[in-house]
C-alpha cells in the first residue's frame, strides 16, 4: 500500500491511485492506502456505488474547492469497523436511494467529522450519524450539517464525544445526545 492515495473523476479503479493515475472510487482507493494514510479527493464526484467499508484507520478528504460526495443506496452510505481513527473532511453523505444511515460507526478508537454535510437519512431508525460499538468511541463533529434525517445521533453504546459549530435542522433528537447546557460540547455518558 501507499500513504496517500487519490481519487478522481477520470480516474480509474485498475489505477494504483496515485496522484499521476487516480482511482475512481473510494473502495479501490481504501484497498490501496496504507493503515495511518490519506485518500485525497481532488474532483467535485460522487465516490461510491455502494456502502463504503472502511476498515483502516485513514484520513479521507476532498481537497479545498472540491466536495467529495458518497450516496446512501439501499444501505448505509459509510460503515466504520476499524480499531483506529478515522477522519472524514469536507464530504456531502446524501441519502440517493433507500440509505439508512449517513455514517454507521461499528467500531474504532476515534471518529472525526469536519465540514461534512449529511442529508436525507429518514426512514424509519435512520440517523445521520449512527453509533453502535461495544468499545468506547472518540466522535468529535465540527463545523458540519446534519440536515432531514430521521435521528441526528444516535448512540447505542459508550462513546466520549465533542461537538463545535454543527447545525441540525429537520432532525429530531430522539435517542439521540441529549442537548446539554452549552449547546457546542457533549458531556461523556453511557448509553
Amino acid at each position: 500500500g501507499i500513504f496517500r492515495t487519490y481519487l478522481s473523476l477520470n480516474g480509474n479503479d485498475g489505477n494504483p491511485c496515485t496522484v499521476q493515475l487516480p482511482c475512481r472510487v473510494l473502495p479501490a482507493a481504501l484497498a490501496a492506502v496504507n493503515s495511518g494514510g490519506e485518500i485525497w479527493m481532488v474532483d467535485s464526484t460522487n465516490c461510491n456505488t455502494a456502502p463504503v467499508n472502511i476498515n483502516v484507520s485513514v484520513k479521507i478528504l476532498a481537497i479545498p474547492g472540491a466536495i467529495g460526495s458518497v450516496v446512501g443506496n439501499g444501505g448505509d452510505a459509510i460503515v466504520i469497523n476499524t480499531g483506529g481513527d478515522v477522519t472524514l473532511r469536507n464530504l456531502q453523505v446524501l441519502n440517493f436511494s433507500g440509505g439508512v444511515n449517513g455514517i454507521n460507526i461499528q467500531n474504532a478508537a476515534a471518529v472525526q467529522i469536519e465540514k461534512t454535510s449529511i442529508d436525507g437519512f429518514t426512514s424509519g431508525a435512520s440517523a445521520c450519524i449512527r453509533l453502535d460499538s461495544p468499545n468506547t468511541v472518540r466522535l468529535y463533529v465540527d463545523d458540519s450539517y446534519l440536515r432531514q434525517c430521521n435521528i441526528e445521533i444516535f448512540v447505542n453504546g459508550k462513546c466520549t464525544r465533542k461537538r463545535k459549530r454543527v447545525s441540525a435542522h429537520n432532525t429530531t433528537h430522539e435517542r439521540a445526545f441529549p442537548r446539554t447546557p452549552h449547546p457546542h460540547e457533549w458531556e461523556a455518558v453511557e448509553h
